[in-house]
């Protein structure tokens, strides 16, 4: 009875070992997935592979194909136009201020992007407001200068404040480090 007894519960801790490896070799991938999630690549791009876990555990592997048209990948003229810039250029700043600040204004006249900000609900009980300024005006440009496709449409680029000041950089006041393209801006110009 005694041996009997054993071999059932030997049994029983294989199954359960057994039962074990599909478990863990999906909580294994599913953070596998969500790190490359976490890495900024959220789609998969021609040349990955598409994992697949099956509901009795396996895992699958495919080629992931994806179908670009050559409107997708080709910039055309009319794409990189004045209009399309300062579209662009609004977009890619919004999150560059804080919910109780303002881009009110994105222009592009000749050669000159002025991003007008307001401030003025600004909350400054931690921050002075020409601290506040000189923030977002880095934040706003860092950001802008990674539209690198809109290049030759600006030489100058102006964060108007108001009567707070302004800051005011052109195209040779960049500087091109290992973390990307940057403005040096430590002042705000009254």
């Amino acid at each position: 009875m005694k041996k009997k007894k054993d071999e059932n519960t030997e049994t029983i801790e294989n199954v359960k070992k057994k039962s074990k490896v599909p478990i863990i070799a999906v909580a294994a991938l599913v953070i596998v997935i969500a790190s490359i999630g976490f890495m900024g690549n959220s789609e998969p791009e021609s040349n990955e592979t598409t994992v697949e876990v099956s509901a009795t555990g396996a895992i699958t592997k495919e080629p992931t194909t994806e179908q670009s048209t050559e409107e997708e990948t080709m910039v055309t003229d009319a794409d990189i136009s004045p209009e399309s810039f300062v579209n662009a250029v609004e977009e890619v700043i919004q999150g560059a201020v804080g919910s109780d600040e303002y881009i009110t204004d994105v222009a592009l006249t000749d050669d000159t992007l002025t991003i007008s900000v307001d401030l003025s609900k600004a909350d400054t009980t931690i921050v002075p407001l020409e601290d506040l300024a000189v923030a977002r005006a880095s934040s706003i440009t860092d950001d802008f200068l990674e539209l690198e496709e809109y290049e030759y449409l600006w030489n100058e680029v102006i964060i108007n404040f108001g009567d707070l000041g302004k800051v005011k950089k052109s195209k040779a006041d960049i500087i091109d480090s290992s973390y990307g393209k940057y403005f040096d801006i430590t002042e705000i110009e009254r």
